[in-house]
C-alpha cells in the first residue's frame, strides 16, 4: 500500500521539500501538495513578473541542492535562452522570476525521472482541516471544495503565503494594481524599509508610478548592499560560545571581529552556524535579541545587490524616496478616500498628520496563531495539535521539525517546514538554509515510510478518534 505524504503549500519550502522525497521515496509512495496556484515551485517571492526584484544573493550560493552547490549555475548554463544564459557565473544577482523557473524545472525533473508520474499529485485547492482516518494510522484532508484526501502525513509549508493579514488594513505588499497604469502622484506610504519595502517601491516604478515614496520604520535603516571583493569569512565566534555569555558580550565580538575583517566578512561567517548559536539561547536572550537586535541583524545579513542599491541612492538623491524614522500613532481611512495617518517622529513628543492615497504593509507576515486567518491553521491550533512558538514567530516544532502539540508531545502525524519554524531555527527564511532542512525532514519522512508495516494504532497516543470542538468547512 502506498505511503502518502501531503504538503500544504507550493512555493520554495514545499517544492524543495517534494523535490527531495520524490529522490527518496519508492515508486509505491506519494506526494500530494496543495497548492492553489497553477503552478509549484514560485510562492510569493518567486512568482514575481517584476523583472527589477532579482535574487539579494549571487548565483553561485543558491543552489536547491545541498550536495549540488553549482546546480543553479549549470542550470543557467545550459538553457536555451541567451538572456538567461548570461546569467551563468556564481557572481550573478539573477531575477527572481528566473530563480522560479529554475525551482519549477528540477521539480517537473524530478517527477518525471520516476517510473510511475502519477506518484506526485498538484491538487489546487486550499486545505481546510486535517482529522484521524478510521484506524487512525492517516489523515484525512478536507479541502475548501469539499474534497477529501487521505494521507500517511502531512506537512505544513505554508511559509510567506500566510501573509493575509496587514496592519491598520494597509494593502499587501504584492498587491499594486491600485497603482498600475494610473497617473497618481501619491505621496504612497510604505510601512517597513526593509527588503520588501523595496520590493515595493521597485514594482511601483516598474508599473509605472512616478510619485513620491515614503518609507517608515521606528530605525529608518535600509538593507545593507553586497561587496564580493571582501576576503574570505572570519566568525565572530562558536555556538559553544553563545549560550552562557549576555547578548552584550556577543555583540561585542562581533563588533570587534568587524573591525577587524569587515562586517560583511563577520555576517557570513556566523551564517552556517546561525541556528546552532539561535537555539543555545534561552527564550529571554532570544526575545531581548528580537527587541533590540533584530532589526540591525536584518539590514547586515539580508542585503541588496549593488544594482538594487544604487537605484535606492538614486531614489532618495532625487527625493522621490523619502525615509522617516518614527511610528504611526493614529491610521483612519474611509471608502474611497485617502490614508490619514498621524506620524510620531523618533524624539518627538508630538505627532504629525499626513495623507496617504495608498498605504502598504512591509512589515512582514503575521505568524501569531491565535490571530492568522487561515483555516488549517486554526482548526489544528484550536484541536491542540500544534501550538505557537514561545515567541510567537510561528509553530513550535522539535528538532526534527515535528509539529509540537498543546500537551507538549511531538506529533507522529504533522511537520512543519520553512518560515513557520522560525522560532526554533531562526534563520529559516533563506533558500540555503530551506534546501538544507527539506534535505533532513525528507529522510526523515522516508525512514519513516520505510517502516510503515511497523506502526501500531496511533489514536490514543496522538489525534483523537473523534472530531470535538469546531471544524471549518
Amino acid at each position: 500500500m502506498a505511503y502518502k505524504i501531503g504538503i500544504v503549500g507550493g512555493g520554495l519550502s514545499g517544492s524543495l521539500l517534494a523535490i527531495q522525497l520524490l529522490r527518496r521515496l519508492p515508486e509505491t509512495d506519494e506526494v500530494i501538495v496543495f497548492e492553489p496556484r497553477s503552478v509549484c515551485g514560485r510562492g510569493l517571492a518567486y512568482g514575481t513578473n517584476c523583472a527589477s526584484h532579482i535574487l539579494n544573493v549571487p548565483a553561485g550560493k543558491i543552489s536547491i541542492f545541498p550536495d549540488r552547490r553549482d546546480d543553479f549555475i549549470e542550470w543557467l548554463a545550459t538553457s536555451d535562452d541567451p538572456e538567461i544564459r548570461r546569467y551563468a557565473t556564481a557572481a550573478s544577482f539573477v531575477p527572481r522570476q528566473i530563480f522560479g523557473d529554475y525551482v519549477c524545472s528540477r521539480l517537473d525533473q524530478s517527477i518525471k525521472q520516476r517510473f510511475r508520474p502519477e506518484s506526485f499529485a498538484h491538487v489546487r485547492d486550499t486545505v481546510n482541516s486535517a482529522y484521524p482516518a478510521e484506524g487512525g494510522h492517516k489523515l484525512h484532508i478536507r479541502t475548501e471544495r469539499d474534497q477529501i484526501f487521505e494521507v500517511d502525513h502531512l506537512v505544513l509549508a505554508m511559509g510567506n503565503s500566510l501573509a493575509s493579514q496587514t496592519r491598520y488594513g494597509f494593502l499587501h505588499p504584492w498587491n499594486t494594481e491600485r497603482t498600475e497604469g494610473t497617473s497618481m502622484r501619491g505621496p504612497i506610504l510604505v510601512l517597513g524599509s526593509g527588503l520588501t519595502a523595496v520590493d515595493t517601491l521597485l514594482r511601483l516604478r516598474e508599473t509605472g508610478y512616478e510619485g513620491q515614496v515614503v518609507f517608515l520604520s521606528r530605525r529608518g535603516l535600509l538593507p545593507r548592499p553586497h561587496d564580493l571583493t571582501e576576503p574570505e569569512n572570519h566568525p565572530a565566534f562558536t555556538p559553544t560560545d553563545a549560550g552562557a555569555q549576555p547578548l552584550s558580550t556577543l555583540l561585542a565580538k562581533v563588533r570587534n571581529n568587524a573591525k577587524q575583517f569587515g562586517w560583511r566578512t563577520t555576517i557570513d561567517g556566523l551564517r552556517p552556524m546561525t541556528q546552532a548559536i539561535w537555539q543555545a539561547l534561552d527564550d529571554v536572550k532570544r526575545r531581548r535579541f528580537i527587541r533590540h537586535l533584530q532589526t540591525w541583524w536584518d539590514v547586515h545579513r539580508h542585503r541588496m545587490s549593488q544594482e538594487t542599491a544604487q537605484i535606492i541612492e538614486a531614489e532618495l538623491a532625487s527625493g522621490n524616496l523619502k525615509i522617516i524614522k518614527g511610528r504611526i500613532s493614529n491610521a483612519q481611512k474611509k471608502p474611497g478616500q485617502s490614508w490619514e495617518i498621524s506620524i510620531r517622529r523618533h524624539g518627538q513628543e508630538t505627532a504629525e498628520d499626513f495623507s496617504f492615497p495608498v498605504a502598504y504593509d512591509c512589515t512582514g507576515p503575521r505568524a501569531d496563531l491565535e490571530t492568522i486567518d487561515v483555516p488549517l491553521i486554526w482548526f489544528l491550533n484550536n484541536m491542540g495539535h500544534i501550538r505557537p512558538d514561545p515567541l510567537g514567530l510561528g509553530i513550535d516544532v522539535d528538532d526534527t521539525c515535528q509539529a509540537i502539540k498543546s500537551n507538549g508531545k511531538s506529533s507522529k502525524f504533522i511537520s512543519v517546514i520553512g518560515p513557520l519554524t522560525r522560532g526554533k531555527f531562526w534563520e529559516i527564511t533563506a533558500a540555503a538554509e530551506i534546501r538544507n532542512q527539506a534535505a533532513t525532514l525528507a529522510e526523515d519522512l522516508s525512514n519513516k515510510a520505510s517502516s510503515r508495516y511497523e506502526r501500531t494504532s496511533l489514536i490514543s497516543a496522538d489525534l483523537p478518534a473523534t472530531i470535538t470542538g469546531r471544524e471549518i468547512l
